[in-house]
């Protein structure tokens, strides 16, 4: 029988919308039971020639002790309407002590722009989603 995807996938909200204009970075989830990270980011009507950029940060606890990037940042170019961005990365990307991820978002808009950003992970170590 097959499974729901969210008994396969665990949805955390990484921060509820906020002000991007400086950067946002969210809370450190462990990675100790999945495989696989992905960052959903949904930014309000950003003005063309602006741009959103979201970013996954690796830490060896989660209190980001040692943090820093993991793997590539993704920008997205405004246009006068809301942008969607994702980041994906793989638990196997992760340096050497490294257990904990969160996603970072931030935009070049003058003026505050709202932003918002969920965090998945998946391809569990132990079948469902937990923790």
């Amino acid at each position: 029988m097959s499974k729901l995807i969210s008994e396969t996938v665990k949805i955390d909200q990484a921060f509820a919308p906020a002000d991007i204009s400086a950067t946002k970075t969210s809370a450190y989830f462990s990675m100790a039971n999945y495989r696989r990270v992905l960052a959903v980011s949904n930014v309000a009507s950003i003005a063309e020639g602006k741009t959103t950029t979201i970013q996954l940060m690796q830490a060896t606890d989660d209190q980001g002790t040692g943090a820093k990037v993991l793997g590539d940042a993704v920008t997205v170019n405004g246009a006068g309407a809301a942008v969607s961005a994702t980041v994906e990365a793989f638990a196997s990307d992760l340096d050497d002590g490294f257990t904990c991820v969160a996603v970072q978002i931030v935009s070049t808009a003058d003026s505050p722009i709202y932003g918002a950003a969920l965090l998945l992970r998946g391809d569990g170590r132990y079948g469902t989603a937990s923790e």
